[in-house]
């Protein structure tokens, strides 16, 4: 995380935008917007918007992925299904399960950021475990 950290210290003060991390410019935020539909939220009770999704993900996003599945030819249950809270760790969970001490990865260049990361600490520590 150090590492995130100063990278992160250079682009507030070069003034630049930081895409490897996948943080947006603030000037890009739409704050009014996420401050109305955060309001809306609360004053509905739909959800509580300080609270967490459950892990598996919401029944209504588990069903309209399984609608979105059905509409590209796949059949898959909701729960055949692995909502993860981003990319970095879907990529952690694919790389702790497939790859074993002693493999060859080849990614391309660029990659994900995190992804070289990952896999040594994976191979280094002989980690081939998946979360259970």
């Amino acid at each position: 995380m150090k590492l995130f950290a100063l990278l992160w210290m250079v682009v507030i003060e070069v003034g630049s935008v930081f895409l490897a991390g996948g943080l947006p410019s603030p000037s890009l935020i739409p704050a009014n917007e996420l401050q109305n539909i955060f309001q809306q939220l609360a004053v509905n009770k739909r959800i509580d918007p300080l609270s967490h999704c459950p892990v598996q993900g919401t029944h209504e996003l588990r069903v309209q992925i399984k609608q979105l599945m059905l509409k590209r030819g796949v059949t898959a249950n909701i729960n055949e299904q692995l909502i993860t809270s981003g990319s970095q760790q879907a990529l952690d969970l694919v790389i702790r399960s497939f790859i074993k001490e002693g493999d060859v990865v080849i990614a391309e260049e660029p990659t994900f950021f995190w992804c070289p990361t990952t896999i040594s600490t994976c191979r280094s520590k002989g980690d081939n475990s998946s979360y259970g």
